[in-house]
């Protein structure tokens, strides 16, 4: 089974460092989810990712109210 995760906060550290470790390192793991407030950021960090609507959130509290 892969370790699964989300990412809150798609602004550089978020988008640039952490989610993309992912990539380069797909055994690690896969990202399955993302919350940030800024609709730019969150489409842009769905189509780098490959992340349906569905799993994008404009909050936190939103992305966590979701059941597993």
């Amino acid at each position: 089974m892969s370790t699964t995760g989300v990412v809150i906060g798609a602004g550089d550290r978020g988008y640039d460092a952490y989610a993309t470790l992912l990539l380069e390192e797909p055994d690690l793991g896969r990202i399955v989810g993302v919350a940030d407030p800024d609709d730019g950021r969150r489409a842009r960090f769905a189509e780098r990712y490959s992340l349906e609507s569905s799993e994008c959130y404009p909050g936190w509290d939103e992305l966590f109210a979701k059941p597993r």
